[in-house]
């Protein structure tokens, strides 16, 4: 029977705010792991063996229990009745893995590999399934697994219509539109704030739409020592892709290895968003976008300009940047052309 297609996906995830903090768990099983493995490997190491997967896992399947507990006991309204409650039982859980078959390995001998971050979503879907399926059972004993599985995916689904509904801010009187820059991070667990015990919370960022039409309401954490927003960068690219770009200075913990990301990473022009990289925004994209700052007074016309014609003297003349220059070239003519008929952004 061919595997039933789950609801909870990496992009349903972010646009439930929550892409964050079921990363971090992910991320905190393979330290659990690492962690045994490599103790298991120095006493084993007089015995000359190394251990497999499956005998270091054996020891730690009740600490994988309980970063899944916690998830279960933050997050159970995305599955069930927010009435009703999920727990991490031994008896679901007792072959949870973190490895799978390599079905891509063509040495004779079985090989695994480790479960991608959608696979280890949709082997939480499958242990909640388990364990409603058994409560359903009591219920009614015409009920089955596909059906409880399916009852499932319906749940996960009108919570994200619930939550894009929300994301979308018509009445911005409503609402104090967040000034302040987004601090893009890849892991909750890596960054400075967690290391340092600083208190990080759930907060919601409302950032102003680039079309000002609208304002996005953003599934962040922010850092009440440090007083700054986290965004992950998959939930950020999400909301980008589903309800538009935002208008926001955004910040990257590590730089990208692009030469030419656009910009030096002190450009405030790069951090709200401007970007000639192919495939990241379109033509009208970019002149929309350059528009929003100058209207809505994040920079100066004469600093949008200065930015964007110092990496023209840069990269002028190279040939890898000759779409660049043509694009920075092109943008300023546009933005020019602007200024005349709107001399008051000047």
């Amino acid at each position: 029977m061919a595997r039933s297609k789950s609801a909870l996906t990496r992009t349903n995830i972010a646009i439930l705010g929550l892409a964050d903090d079921f990363y971090d768990s992910f991320n905190t099983l393979g330290m659990i792991f690492e962690e045994e493995y490599n103790k298991m490997t120095v006493e084993s190491e007089k015995e000359s063996y190394t251990p497999t997967h499956w005998t270091v896992e054996n020891n730690i399947r009740k600490k994988y229990r309980s970063v899944i507990e916690e998830l279960f006991r933050m997050y159970s309204y995305i599955f069930i009745d927010s009435s009703s409650s999920l727990h991490a039982p031994a008896w679901a859980f007792k072959d949870y893995s973190l490895f799978r078959p390599d079905t891509n390995s063509h040495i004779p001998t079985p090989t695994y590999k480790r479960i991608s971050f959608q696979e280890f979503l949709y082997d939480i879907h499958y242990r909640v399934t388990l364990l409603r399926y058994r409560w359903n059972q009591k219920n009614n004993k015409f009920s089955t697994f596909e059906d409880t599985f399916d009852e499932i995916n319906q749940h996960i689904l009108f919570e994200v219509e619930k939550s894009k509904h929300k994301a979308i801010i018509s009445d911005r009187k409503s609402i104090i539109i967040n000034e302040q820059p987004l601090y893009i991070i890849k892991v909750l667990s890596f960054t400075s704030c967690y290391k340092h015990n600083h208190p990080v919370v759930p907060a919601i960022f409302y950032a102003l739409k680039v079309d000002n039409s609208e304002a996005i309401a953003l599934p962040t954490h922010y850092c009440r020592y440090c007083k700054k927003y986290l965004i992950g960068q998959e939930t950020l690219s999400v909301y980008d892709n589903s309800f538009g770009k935002t208008l926001v200075e955004r910040y990257k913990d590590e730089l990208e290895n692009s030469n030419y990301s656009s910009f030096h990473t002190e450009s405030k022009l790069h951090q709200l968003g401007y970007n000639v990289i192919d495939g990241k925004l379109s033509e009208v994209e970019r002149h929309d976008l350059l528009i929003a700052i100058l209207t809505n007074r994040k920079l100066r016309y004469l600093d949008i300009c200065h930015t964007i014609e110092q990496n023209i003297r840069l990269f002028d003349g190279i040939p890898k940047y000759k779409l660049a220059v043509i694009k920075w070239s092109n943008d300023l003519k546009y933005l020019g052309d602007y200024i005349i008929s709107h001399p008051e952004f000047k």
